[in-house]
């Protein structure tokens, strides 16, 4: 038998091992589910910080009832259960595969249709409320409005992603955030060269800043 070992490697997961990886996320516990579908919001890469600074109980509950109530927002001092079942959750979707370690405090999905399985666990409420949750943490882990760098595009596409939760609201405050970190984004774009973007962001900002019927 001759075989290159080098394009074994960088071929990665076979076919049949990403569709029984899919299939084994689905019937996994309710808080593995719960876990990986977070962490598809997110995004490939998964800082545990972040993690540790969203509402996860409430998160949990939206996602294993269903509910489509008020939007869920940064509440730092609250985890998912203690630490312990925190890593242990962590731990669990490592050792079946779904996630890697990439350094001490990051994640990343083994496969992009890892994520994509992930993300097929959480209904379309469930997402909004995830992504209103990510973007308003990542701001007020920045102090505000005044995101930096790439920071700033993380944020918008968060919370463009929860378009319906910031401006279907009676708190005009969301929807002039809302305006204001697209328009941050779609000028920090132009600035680069990045037009296309530049554009989409400032299209999105402009679309909410008017009322819907």
């Amino acid at each position: 038998w001759v075989w290159d070992q080098a394009m074994i490697d960088s071929l990665g997961f076979t076919e049949n091992v990403v569709d029984f990886l899919e299939r084994e996320i689905r019937a996994s516990s309710s808080s593995v589910q719960f876990m990986m579908g977070v962490c598809a919001c997110i995004g490939t890469v998964v800082d545990s910080a972040l993690l540790v600074a969203l509402d996860l109980p409430s998160l949990a509950l939206l996602f294993h009832t269903g509910a489509t109530g008020a939007g869920v927002g940064h509440h730092p001092q609250v985890a998912y259960g203690d630490s312990l079942e925190f890593s242990q959750l962590l731990g669990a979707c490592v050792e079946k595969g779904y996630l890697t370690i990439t350094s001490p405090t990051t994640f990343q999905f083994s496969h992009d249709r890892i994520k994509q399985a992930s993300r097929l666990l959480c209904s379309d409420a469930f997402r909004q409320h995830a992504h209103y949750a990510i973007g308003t943490t990542i701001l007020h882990q920045h102090g505000g409005r005044d995101v930096p760098g790439e920071a700033c595009f993380t944020v918008a596409q968060h919370l463009n992603a929860a378009r319906l939760l910031m401006i279907n609201n009676e708190d005009d405050n969301r929807r002039w955030t809302l305006v204001d970190i697209n328009r941050k984004a779609g000028m920090r774009a132009k600035t680069t060269g990045a037009f296309h973007s530049a554009l989409e962001y400032l299209d999105a900002g402009v679309a909410a800043m008017i009322p819907e019927d």
